[in-house]
């Protein structure tokens, strides 16, 4: 059974990560939050890390307290192999952890690390916005999240969650804790990022991805986010994978081995001086949309939804030519061009 202790009401986002029961998604309007899970090599059967990065909105007011998450699910590609077994183990309690910290766990039993934000809706005397530093330990079938928040004045908050993994499912549930509406009275989840280098002991892998690629040359994971109003949002995000025939090493993975983006951009022309908005879509050569793509114009920067779209604004200072840039992990890195001119332009964006 997943465990959760709570040691202090503003830490209690450590929950985020590693989720809670599946269940089909009710009908509301937009996605509530933005979900990017992936490998961090694409080689079929290898050991890998794992990257994570949630965050959540309320999408009827962007800039309040987004609702509160009562639990969630993340199931990993079919195939993939999740080892507890693999690594040390920190047998630590959840006391041990309050009164010792980190320093409650072996430092070999550590497997990760990122950071947490939560809203508390700004309840009185301390923050709206807690801030909190996360250490994954790992134990026997479960991931232990070890939170410590860095912005409470004159105090430290701690919390641990221990999230329950079996086959390839990572469960947690997250109980109700006050907060200030709207838009509702609890404490909400709005960040959560973790990296998981790779770890191997021998011939057993923390992490070891799923052993062939699928013809669309993506793995893909999906995460279930259940709400305390009965809301439920389903986000699939893709991470690339290549021909097991392709070794990545130090020599093999160039980028003639590396799959191509299709990637698009309009308008394809702008004004110098005139700021511009541009819709930037990247996805696989078999139509995937690709989420969390790195793409660059400018100076200017933005990652792919998981619709693999992003926005963004450019206001280019002379004429010529610009180039927008796609880049992804396990991808050749893709160019388009625009055209900077002088004066009116054409609009081509349904081109």
């Amino acid at each position: 059974m997943t465990r959760f202790c709570i040691w202090a009401l503003t830490s209690v986002g450590a929950a985020v990560l590693l989720v809670g029961v599946a269940a089909p998604a009710a009908a509301h309007g937009a996605q509530r939050e933005t979900a990017v899970l992936r490998f961090t090599t694409p080689q079929p059967g290898a050991s890998s890390g794992t990257e994570w990065r949630l965050d959540y909105r309320d999408p009827n007011d962007p800039n309040g307290k987004p609702p509160a998450v009562a639990s969630t699910v993340a199931v990993f590609p079919a195939g993939t192999l999740l080892d507890t077994g693999a690594q040390p183990q920190c047998k630590a309690s959840d006391a041990e952890f309050v009164t010792q910290g980190t320093a409650a766990c072996p430092s070999d039993t550590k497997v990760g690390g990122g950071t947490l934000e939560v809203d508390t809706g700004s309840l009185a005397g301390i923050p709206r916005i807690v801030k909190n530093d996360v250490t994954n330990f790992n134990n026997q079938d479960e991931s232990v999240l070890f939170t410590q928040s860095t912005n409470m004045p004159g105090i430290q908050t701690r919390t641990v969650t221990r999230a329950h993994v079996h086959g390839t499912t990572i469960t947690t549930d997250i109980p109700p804790i006050p907060g200030a509406p709207p838009p509702d009275p609890f404490t909400a989840l709005k960040s959560f990022q973790l990296s998981v280098p790779p770890r191997t002991v021998g011939t057993r892998a923390y992490v070891r991805t799923p052993p062939t690629c699928p013809t669309s040359g993506v793995w893909t994971f999906t995460l279930t986010f259940a709400y305390h109003d009965g809301v439920r949002d389903v986000v699939h995000t893709t991470s690339p994978c290549i021909a097991r025939g392709h070794r990545c090493n130090d020599r093999s993975c160039g980028p003639r081995r590396l799959p191509h983006l299709r990637f698009k951009v309009v308008p394809h022309q702008a004004v110098a001086g005139r700021r511009t908005h541009f819709h930037a879509v990247v996805r696989t050569m078999r139509g995937t949309p690709l989420s969390d793509v790195l793409v660059l114009l400018g100076g200017r920067r933005a990652r792919t939804d998981t619709h693999g779209a992003a926005v963004l604004w450019w206001r280019p200072l002379h004429r010529g030519v610009a180039h927008a840039v796609a880049r992804l992990d396990g991808y050749r890195p893709a160019l388009r061009q625009i055209r900077v001119v002088r004066g009116r332009v054409r609009c081509d964006c349904d081109e």
